[in-house]
């Protein structure tokens, strides 16, 4: 199970995380001048076990770090390819990390 929460709104699954649903949150945030933070849930995926991707916005007190595994590393690799871990991402970058995604799972 893969669950996707954009500030403080709602947390979906990934599958049903439209592109129009992930831009309007991330442009909606932008305007209010809030922070953007997109957190990534990974819960018994395969091989990816507790993994939780957490964009730059977001307060990373409380989260514990671990050693990742191969399959863990890669999606690690696409969310930095997809500037995910920089302030300044977009909504398109999100939607591609999340369709690209799908092949690593």
């Amino acid at each position: 199970m893969v669950k996707i929460k954009i500030g403080s709104g709602e947390e979906r699954d990934i599958k049903d995380a439209e592109a129009h649903w992930i831009n309007d949150q991330i442009s909606n945030r932008r305007k209010d001048k809030q922070p953007v933070c997109v957190k990534i849930t990974f819960i018994n995926e395969g091989p990816v076990k507790d993994l939780i991707l957490l964009s730059k916005d977001c307060q990373k007190v409380g989260y514990e770090t671990h050693q990742m595994n191969t399959q863990e590393e890669k999606i690690y690799d696409l969310w930095e390819k997809h500037r995910l871990d920089e302030a300044d991402f977009s909504g398109g970058n999100l939607v591609a990390f999340l369709k690209q995604l799908s092949n690593l799972l």
